[in-house]
């Protein structure tokens, strides 16, 4: 019976070292922990195990870290601001100078288009060409080979 009364007890270890528990609950572990080695001594661990996690709950600042780390943020938010305002320029000036390739692209289309002027007589020969080429396509083929026969 002693070992089941031991393990109830550990279960409330914790509640009794926060002091979650009643009154009649915490007599009852006081009497046992004074009567029980085991008990008593996981008792005493626990306990020593949770001030070392107070005490490392609240750590001792440096008063001089604030404002160390508000230098560096200054220093790096002043160096990052030069590279960002030369981009933001070419941002700008990129519409521009796709623009200006555009125009250049049509100026010397146009500029190669005017070097090599169209001569009318070419063109009036070789539509007549064209027309005894495709003479073929008036005629059947079938029509063609009766007829020499």
């Amino acid at each position: 019976m002693q070992k089941m009364k031991c393990k109830s007890i550990h279960k409330k270890l914790i509640f009794f070292i926060d002091g979650e528990l009643s009154s009649n609950k915490n007599q009852k572990i006081e009497e046992h922990l004074s009567t029980c080695q085991e008990c008593s001594k996981l008792y005493q661990e626990l306990k020593s195990s949770l001030n070392v996690i107070e005490k490392e709950k609240n750590p001792k600042t440096n008063p001089y870290l604030y404002t160390r780390i508000k230098q560096r943020l200054d220093d790096i938010n002043e160096s990052s601001s030069k590279p960002i305002f030369a981009i933001q320029q070419i941002k700008l000036f990129q519409p521009a100078l796709v623009s200006f390739i555009i125009g250049l692209g049509i100026f010397i289309g146009i500029s190669i288009g005017n070097f090599y002027p169209l001569e009318n007589n070419n063109i009036a020969e070789s539509q007549s060409e064209q027309y005894y080429i495709n003479d073929l396509q008036q005629e059947h083929v079938e029509y063609f080979l009766l007829n020499n026969e």
